[in-house]
């Protein structure tokens, strides 16, 4: 998926990397449109030595994966880090982790807590 909503490309087989992980669950989380960013805005929040390498478009949606919280995916599956390596390819266990939570912090709802009020 590359983001741009004009843009058609599937790729099923290529790996998940963490800059595109990023660009397409913070909308499912924050369910509104993501903030303006810059690379300037990008390393003040999360302090990343390689912001320069993240893909503008992905920019805006880890900026608006900061408001997060301890919540935010970046958070939760990558741990604090100065480098967010974007072109990393995300492991199967990091992409779960990703999927474990969905929302914003304080209205949003774990994987666990959906199979508890199930049963």
């Amino acid at each position: 998926m590359s983001g741009n909503s004009t843009e058609v490309l599937f790729r099923p087989d290529a790996p998940l990397t963490r800059e595109s992980l990023v660009l397409w669950k913070v909308p499912l989380d924050i369910r509104q449109g993501l903030p303006q960013a810059s690379l300037d805005a990008v390393q003040q929040t999360w302090g990343f030595q390689d912001a320069g390498k993240i893909d503008p478009k992905a920019m805006r949606a880890i900026l608006a994966d900061f408001q997060n919280g301890e919540q935010s995916i970046i958070r939760r599956v990558f741990g604090y880090t100065t480098l967010f390596q974007p072109k990393k390819p995300v492991t199967q266990a990091e992409a779960a982790a990703a999927l474990w939570y969905f929302g914003s912090q304080g209205e949003g709802i774990s994987a666990s807590e959906v199979l508890q009020q199930s049963n």
